[in-house]
């Protein structure tokens, strides 16, 4: 697959900015001049993202500028995230000179042959879940994610708009009627599948749950004709799981904020 099409789509479905979704009071695209923009009724900077900016050098700082005074007309917090096909390549430098602060970064990952046999925990069973069973779960799900469940619901609301592209999982382990651990998978054009909104409740992590679900997710993913998997991952946490999985890391989105 063409190098470009794979950095492209990684930068586009960073937590689903690229769907360009709309649901009245919850959440719609922002439109902004140079970047594709999206806002949120919650005042969460995760929710709240911009990129994929086509800025030169001639017009970025006002561009950068324009950005801010739309977040702050609709009084709420924003990350900007940065990836390699953002433009222009110095906008690193202009948005920290504007008084944006770096948070960190995500890593693009991509498994190029999802055939490639991932062995999972045989006592976890993950299994697909409706929308309605993922909602049921809305409160377990905020709490593995560390999220709240105004946040969470959100998240589950994107999914449901998705339709047949968004694919829901829940992971048991023996033991526990409720699920311990929650992922999606959502499909693109290409042959591209992205796994993305993966989490384990705390008590229950180091027990290869979060290898399962990748496994679980990969082998639906091959049956529906899909031959490539993308990810982004933290550094810290999923990353190296990711790598020692197949994943290769080939680009990577840096968060800044205001």
């Amino acid at each position: 697959m063409d190098e470009m099409i794979l950095l492209r789509k990684i930068e586009e479905t960073f937590l689903s900015i690229g769907y360009r979704l709309s649901i009245e009071g919850l959440f719609w695209p922002l439109q902004v001049q140079g970047v594709t923009a999206q806002i949120s009724s919650l005042p969460n900077k995760m929710l709240n993202l911009v990129g994929l900016a086509t800025f030169t050098e001639a017009n970025v700082d006002e561009g950068i500028q324009r950005v801010i005074a739309t977040y702050r007309k609709e009084e709420k917090p924003f990350t900007w995230f940065v990836g390699p096909t953002s433009q222009p390549t110095s906008l690193r430098e202009h948005l920290t000179a504007t008084g944006l602060t770096y948070r960190g970064s995500i890593k693009g990952m991509v498994l190029r042959d999802i055939h490639h046999t991932i062995k999972s925990n045989p006592d976890v069973e993950v299994r697909e879940s409706s929308i309605a069973d993922y909602n049921r779960h809305i409160a377990v799900i905020a709490g593995a994610f560390g999220l709240t469940v105004e946040v969470t619901n959100i998240f589950n609301r994107k999914y449901e708009a998705l339709g047949n592209k968004a694919k829901l999982y829940l992971a048991y382990v023996p033991g526990r009627e409720e699920p311990v651990a929650f992922s999606a998978s959502v499909f693109e054009d290409h042959g591209i599948v992205v796994l993305l909104g993966a989490a384990t409740l705390e008590a229950y992590r180091g027990r290869g749950i979060y290898t399962s679900m990748v496994a679980k997710r990969l082998d639906d993913a091959l049956a529906k004709g899909a031959t490539t998997a993308i990810i982004h991952s933290d550094p810290k946490t999923s990353a190296p799981i990711c790598a020692k999985l197949g994943f290769e890391h080939i680009c990577s989105l840096d968060l800044y904020t205001l």
